[in-house]
């Protein structure tokens, strides 16, 4: 049993406040999380090194949500797809719920993250609004739970489970749900730099538009097309988003993902990251 000081201790090196250090290049706290990962003091290691032994440290003794998201994106995006041809987004707000991962590529696929530490009270509402946004919706949970989530987790849903060797397994696939796309879900998932480019595609007189009327006049032009349409334009536009993370992201280590992927990061302070984790300590 791993002691809650040393857990707190290998947790807070994912924090936001941790990152921030990296990004700034103050690595003087990480001093204790080399100490407490048990490497010889009296030796020089890699601080993505560092990072990566954290990492599996608390994928053995207290796989949490973030363990699952950095998972999530070495094995789908990283994995079965490309991070040239696929995006994924973190607490993207569908509907009145925000979902843990939210993957683009040819279709949109949904991921509910329910750790050993999460209850399903919320669940039935959440996969009801990921469903509405997107081709496919999955629970994604420890193998430990299989049973649980059949038991629980309604027909139409997915369900994957992520197995002691670190590897997704499909224990229900999900539907497919065709979801239909209208101006007000374009406007609420896309900011207004991706609207300014959907409407310039369209030969819509953007540029000289105040900030506070962009909205109104993406929705008077957008209320024009079909619904095939609209969502084209918006996965389109997510994963351009997502894509261009991905540039950052493929340079990071994969344990780092989820903490970079809500970050955008001037590319000066992106080199200053990647030449934090190459130095000694």
């Amino acid at each position: 049993m791993k002691s809650s000081i040393e857990l707190k201790h290998v947790t807070n090196a994912f924090s936001s406040s941790s990152f921030d250090d990296l990004v700034n290049g103050n690595i003087s706290n990480l001093a204790v999380l080399k100490k407490t990962l048990g490497f010889d003091e009296s030796r020089s290691v890699e601080i993505r090194s560092l990072f990566e032994k954290a990492f599996e440290y608390l994928n053995q003794n207290y796989q949490s949500e973030y363990i699952y998201k950095c998972m999530l994106y070495k094995k789908v995006v990283l994995g079965t797809h490309s991070p040239n041809t696929a995006a994924m987004l973190s607490e993207l707000k569908l509907g009145t719920s925000k979902v843990d991962a939210f993957v683009v590529n040819g279709i949109a696929t949904s991921y509910e993250i329910k750790s050993e530490f999460d209850n399903l009270d919320r669940v039935r509402k959440q996969l009801e609004d990921y469903s509405m946004y997107s081709d496919k919706v999955f629970v994604v949970g420890p193998e430990a739970k299989t049973e649980y989530f059949l038991k629980n987790i309604d027909e139409p849903y997915g369900i994957k489970v992520l197995t002691q060797r670190g590897n997704f397994s499909t224990v229900r696939e999900s539907m497919q749900f065709d979801p239909s796309f209208s101006p007000e879900k374009v406007l609420s998932l896309l900011n207004s730099k991706e609207l300014k480019v959907v409407a310039r595609s369209h030969k819509v007189a953007i540029d000289d538009v105040p900030n506070t009327q962009i909205f109104k006049v993406c929705n008077d032009f957008l209320s024009k097309l079909s619904n095939y349409e609209l969502k084209r334009i918006t996965l389109n536009a997510l994963k351009k988003r997502g894509i261009d993370n991905n540039k950052l992201l493929v340079r990071l280590p994969f344990e780092l993902s989820e903490r970079a992927s809500r970050l955008r990061l001037s590319k000066r302070k992106q080199a200053k990251v990647i030449e934090t984790l190459a130095t000694q300590i």
